[in-house]
C-alpha cells in the first residue's frame, strides 16, 4: 500500500507521483485545452482488480486547483567515502492541513549521524566536503531535531511535524522552503562531513 500519491496536471503534462514527491512514477503527454467542447470535467477514482476480488480504501484526498504545491532538487551534491552522494527525497505530502511530510536521504556513509535542516534562500557555498545550498541569511537556518543515524544501507529519514517547528521557521500554506541534510563522514579524510543536495518545497493547504 502506498503512503501518498499526487497527480499533478499543467497543460500538456500529467504527472503521478507515488511516495517519492519529487521523482514522479510517471509522465504522461495531456493538454485537456486541446478539448474545446469540454466545459467541465470529473475528478474522482476508479479500480479494477479483473476476476478477483480486492478491497480498495481511499483514506483522505483533496483536490487543489491552481496549486503550487511542487518539489524539486537543486544544488550540487559531492561524492563522500562511499562513492556516492547523499541524495534527498519527500514522500508524504506539501499540505499543511495534512501534516504527513516525511524527509529522507540516500547513499550517505553507513551509519552515520547527520541532521536535516531548512531555511528559505539558495546558495551554493562550499562547506566540509560539500556544498551549503540552503541560505544562513535571514532568516536564518533551522534544525529539525532530532539527530538521525543512517542504517547500515546508508539511508535515513523522519517525519516533519509541521506544528512543532523552531520559532521563526513556522511553514504556512503559499510559502517555499528549502530543506538539506549534513552528515558526518570522517572515512573521506578531509573535513569530516559532507551534505546532500537539496529540495525546494512550496507547501499548499
Amino acid at each position: 500500500m502506498s503512503d501518498g500519491c499526487l497527480i499533478r496536471y499543467v497543460p500538456g503534462q500529467m504527472s503521478i507521483f507515488m511516495d517519492d514527491l519529487v521523482s514522479p512514477a510517471l509522465t504522461v503527454a495531456l493538454d485537456l485545452t486541446t478539448y474545446p467542447d469540454l466545459p467541465w470535467g470529473w475528478a474522482g477514482f476508479t479500480a479494477a482488480s479483473g476476476s478477483s476480488r480486492e478491497d480498495h480504501d481511499i483514506l483522505d484526498w483533496r483536490f487543489t486547483e491552481g496549486s503550487d504545491c511542487l518539489a524539486t532538487t537543486y544544488c550540487t551534491n559531492a561524492v563522500n567515502s562511499t562513492g556516492f552522494a547523499a541524495e534527498m527525497s519527500m514522500a508524504g505530502s506539501l499540505s499543511v492541513v495534512q501534516n504527513d511530510l516525511w524527509l529522507s536521504v540516500a547513499h550517505c556513509p553507513d551509519e552515520a549521524f547527520g541532521l536535516f535542516f531548512y531555511g528559505q534562500g539558495e546558495v551554493q557555498f562550499p562547506l566540509g566536503d560539500g556544498y551549503l545550498c540552503v541560505s544562513p541569511y535571514a532568516p536564518g537556518l533551522f534544525r529539525i531535531m532530532p539527530i538521525v543515524q543512517a542504517d547500515p544501507s546508508g539511508e535515513a529519514g523522519m517525519p516533519i511535524d509541521l506544528n512543532a517547528l523552531p520559532s521563526g521557521g513556522e511553514i504556512e500554506a503559499g510559502s517555499t522552503w528549502n530543506f538539506q541534510f549534513w552528515y558526518r563522514d570522517p572515512a573521506a579524510g578531509n573535513t569530516g562531513s559532507n551534505l546532500s543536495n537539496a529540495i525546494r518545497a512550496s507547501f499548499c493547504l
